[in-house]
């Protein structure tokens, strides 16, 4: 009787685990497809350039002082 009582114990026990199991594959898939179509939309989003009549003067003498735009 004590047998069957530990067996039937255990595989209870063992069913929760394999739900629990379940449950954190199906939340780890959710949101791996969510990650999936972050990328996807954001691969379609077209780089961003800042107009150079949107800077400052201040901004692009910082700018340049660093070298950038220069050609060579």
């Amino acid at each position: 009787m004590q047998l069957q009582i530990a067996i039937a114990l255990s595989k209870e026990e063992h069913e929760k685990i394999d739900e629990m199991m379940r449950s954190d594959e199906v939340r780890l898939q959710l949101a791996l497809e969510e990650s999936q179509r972050e990328a996807e939309r954001m691969a379609k989003m077209e780089p961003k350039t800042v107009n150079s009549g949107q800077l400052t003067q201040s901004a692009l003498d910082d700018l340049l002082s660093l070298g950038v735009g220069e050609v060579g």
